[in-house]
C-alpha cells in the first residue's frame, strides 16, 4: 500500500482486543454491505493518521478496520464519511506507507 490511503473504521489496541475481534467487525461491515480488510499495524511502523496536525502516529499497536486502498486522501476522506453514515462511528483516512 505504498503512498495509498485508507478509511479506517475501527480501531483496535492490542492490549485489549486480539484478531478474532477484527476479524468480527470485517464481518460486521460486510452485513451492511461495506468491504472492509483488517491489518496490523506492527507491520506499518510509519503510519500515519489524517485528522491532526502533524498527522499522528498510532499510540501503540493495533489492528485496523479499513476500506481501501484509494489514491488519495481526499477519497479516503469521502469514503468515511458512507461509513460513519453506516455505522455511525467516526472514521479517520490513513496512510499505512506514507513516502
Amino acid at each position: 500500500m505504498k503512498q495509498k490511503w485508507i478509511a479506517v473504521a475501527t480501531v483496535l489496541p492490542k492490549s485489549a482486543h486480539v484478531e478474532a475481534d477484527a476479524q468480527a467487525k470485517v464481518q460486521t461491515l460486510a452485513g451492511m454491505g461495506v468491504q472492509a480488510k483488517y491489518l496490523d499495524t506492527r507491520f506499518y511502523p510509519r503510519m500515519l493518521l489524517s485528522g491532526t496536525t502533524p498527522p499522528s502516529t498510532p499510540t501503540e499497536e493495533s489492528f485496523l478496520v479499513y476500506i481501501g486502498p484509494f489514491d488519495t486522501q481526499i477519497d479516503a476522506e469521502n469514503q468515511c464519511v458512507n461509513i460513519t453514515n453506516a455505522t455511525g462511528e467516526a472514521c479517520v483516512a490513513a496512510q499505512p506507507d506514507p513516502p
